[in-house]
């Protein structure tokens, strides 16, 4: 048990040490990490803004009339994506925008089981709240043209104090890169102590004294070539 504990510890040691002296090469690596990250991340540069408006069912009466016209609101909630419902959007929007555009923009999130949240993602915050409240508002139509008048509703319009900041581009790329550079330089670390504990060379003193246990009463140098034995 004490000789593993020993290996371990020489192994450990020596992993160490490979690693500062080879430090210049990690250093080289995290930048290397650091050049990919900026390369990755400049798609991530520019900040987005998310606007979220509210839809509820407005059917008053008793519950069982309210629980299913809230039910038949929340079932409906996968129209919102549909080329029907973006379409009339569209028509409400002055933006270029595709309905594959919208597709991506729009999230809908009926996890309050009483209201649906629709929000829409852009760089452009004022962008984010009218594609919010187009969609909203026109799927608020095709929903009442199905389920009756005025069975769903607009509860909450998206407006500009309601517009937040959904990425910080800027510290977002920092991130990326600093993680690419970290990721680098460690996998390059491993390389080396995996280089290292693979090797059968004796490279460091330790690795003849046994972590110090045993002394060294001698050492034999070999030389490469005579020009070194002269020398000596």
């Amino acid at each position: 048990m004490e000789n593993e504990f020993n290996s371990l510890l020489s192994d450990s040691r020596n992993c160490f040490k490979e690693c500062k002296k080879n430090w210049e090469l990690i250093v080289v690596a995290a930048m290397v990490g650091i050049l990919i990250g900026f390369l990755a991340s400049l798609d991530f540069g520019t900040d987005t803004y998310k606007a979220t408006t509210v839809i509820s069912s407005s059917a008053y009466g008793d519950y069982s009339v309210t629980e299913s016209s809230t039910k038949a609101m929340l079932n409906y909630s996968s129209f919102i994506k549909t080329s029907l419902v973006l379409n009339r959007a569209m028509a409400m929007l002055d933006y270029d925008l595709t309905q594959e555009d919208l597709e991506d923009m729009i999230t809908i999130d009926p996890s309050a089981m009483v209201t649906l949240k629709i929000s829409a993602v852009s760089e452009n915050p004022e962008e984010a709240m009218d594609v919010a409240n187009a969609v909203s508002e026109a799927f608020v139509v095709e929903a009442c043209n199905r389920l009756g008048d005025n069975v769903v509703s607009v509860l909450d319009h998206a407006d500009e104090e309601d517009v937040k900041r959904e990425r910080n581009g800027a510290l977002t790329q920092w991130l990326i890169r600093i993680i690419c550079g970290i990721a680098c330089a460690i996998l390059f670390a491993a390389v080396l102590m995996i280089r290292r504990l693979s090797s059968k060379k004796i490279v460091y003193i330790e690795d003849f004294t046994c972590a110090g246990e045993v002394e060294i009463i001698g050492i034999v140098p070999k030389f490469d070539n005579e020009k070194d034995r002269e020398f000596i």
